[in-house]
């Protein structure tokens, strides 16, 4: 798997896309690769109602908005050279994102936890939630709250359970962790699911997890001659992984559309979509081999 060759951030002028986009202009920079903005609306005037009065001519409002996101962009990441390029996309938010990530052949596509939408972040945002759903391609969601560019040297943080949706977030994490030159952490929640064991069988298990975690399941983070270090620790991994993160306070957590417990749904896995709405860090969802679109991009 190669490292990432552009990003693509929605920016809708508001707060959270804006902390959206500090992230995404981090990560571009980090992995060399080239960003890219977009702006994305079905019905009324894009981005604020100021920038569409006098404009009747479609071409010459899409302009606009285009000059109007590098203005953002440039404000923002405090470097007008950082937007590789702008687009002002008509139509369905997350169709138009999914269109334009296809055309730019995006590594990432990176969204605020609310989207262009109001809802609470306990409920995640529509176009997060789309786009997470089913992904075609990796997709960051970024918390409102989250400390903006990651601090120096905070490396990324991987949910590890074995299963082919981890075994795919292992190897995109150790293609761009070594693109940024940065160490992984990879977490495993060991759930040994069987009942009524005994403490001896229950070491035995633990130690085995253990030894798969340390031999095979970063084999990719060793390939590639990144840094990184293992953690083990017995629980759900809905508890563990944010308590992990929290600790480790990482650039980003990388999981698994699918994977990372026992239960596995058609669309996105529980685990995976009740870490989006409850981490503090950005984290990037990682879509499995078969996983597609529910809705016609």
């Amino acid at each position: 798997m190669a490292g990432i060759r552009s990003v693509l951030v929605g920016l809708d002028g508001s707060a959270h896309s804006l902390v959206a986009l500090r992230w995404a202009g981090w990560c571009a920079a980090a992995t060399g690769a080239d960003l890219h903005v977009a702006h994305a609306w079905q019905q009324g005037p894009p981005l604020d109602g100021a920038l569409g009065a006098g404009i009747a001519d479609a071409a010459d409002l899409e302009a606009a908005v285009e000059r109007r996101l590098r203005q953002l962009a440039a404000a923002e990441l405090r470097d007008p050279g950082a937007v590789a390029g702008a687009r002002a996309l008509r139509g369905e938010v997350p169709t138009a994102l999914t269109r334009e990530a296809a055309r730019l052949d995006a590594g990432l596509v990176v969204v605020g936890a609310r989207g262009a939408g109001n809802a609470l972040r306990a409920l995640l945002g529509s176009t997060a939630s789309r786009l997470t759903e089913c992904p075609v391609r990796a997709v960051a969601v970024v918390p409102d709250d989250a400390e903006g560019p990651p601090r120096s040297g905070a490396g990324l943080l991987v949910g590890v359970d074995g299963s082919t949706g981890a075994s795919r977030a292992v190897r995109w994490a150790a293609a761009v962790a070594r693109a940024a030159r940065r160490p992984v952490v990879a977490v495993h929640a060991f759930e040994p699911g069987v009942p009524d064991l005994t403490p001896e069988e229950g070491e035995s298990l633990l130690g085995e997890a253990r030894l798969r975690l340390d031999e095979e399941w970063v084999a990719p983070l060793r390939a590639r001659g990144v840094e990184h270090r293992t953690v083990v620790e017995p629980g759900d991994p809905r508890d563990v992984l944010p308590r992990v993160a929290d600790a480790e306070r990482p650039a980003g957590v990388v999981v698994g559309s699918r994977g990372l417990g026992p239960i596995s749904q058609r669309l996105l896995g529980s685990v995976t979509h009740h870490l989006l709405r409850t981490l503090a860090w950005p984290t990037v969802v990682i879509p499995a081999p078969r996983d597609c679109v529910v809705w016609s991009p």
